[in-house]
């Protein structure tokens, strides 16, 4: 004779989220309000940025993980590695603007003051030299790392 599993059907209600936050505190990673704005992000992806993931993903460079369109307080990194604590910018044409400069000089500023190194490249730096962009990435990963 057969049993009949017995299952217990109780309401389930999940823990609150949990903000993960920088070593700092200052400021959260990750905001959940951002959460759409980094997947769209994501989804629609500058040809530059595509072509350094596929250099980046799955723990090519030095062994680290990276992650794409990170959040880190206000801001969105484009690549960002935890343990390094070094995220990367792509700049486009946008960024030759004098305004864009003086926020993305001030942005900077803010990340590195929360103990994050920030390496910025033109996109066509990627396309024409992406080999010499690897090995910054490489030797900043590295100092920081140990």
């Amino acid at each position: 004779m057969r049993r009949a599993l017995r299952v217990n059907r109780c309401a389930y209600t999940a823990p609150p989220r949990r903000v993960p936050m920088s070593d700092s505190s200052r400021f959260p990673n990750n905001r959940p309000p951002q959460t759409a704005f980094r997947k769209q992000l994501r989804t629609h992806t500058t040809s530059a940025e595509a072509v350094l993931w596929t250099r980046l993903k799955a723990r090519q460079v030095n062994g680290l993980r990276w992650r794409r369109q990170f959040g880190v307080g206000p801001y969105v990194l484009d690549f960002y590695c935890v343990e390094a604590r070094l995220g990367i910018e792509l700049d486009g044409q946008v960024h030759d603007d004098p305004a864009r400069h003086a926020y993305d000089t001030e942005r900077s500023r803010n990340l590195e003051a929360e103990g994050i190194a920030v390496i910025r490249f033109e996109n066509r730096q990627v396309f024409e030299m992406p080999g010499a962009v690897i090995d910054v990435i490489v030797e900043a990963a590295a100092r920081r790392t140990g």
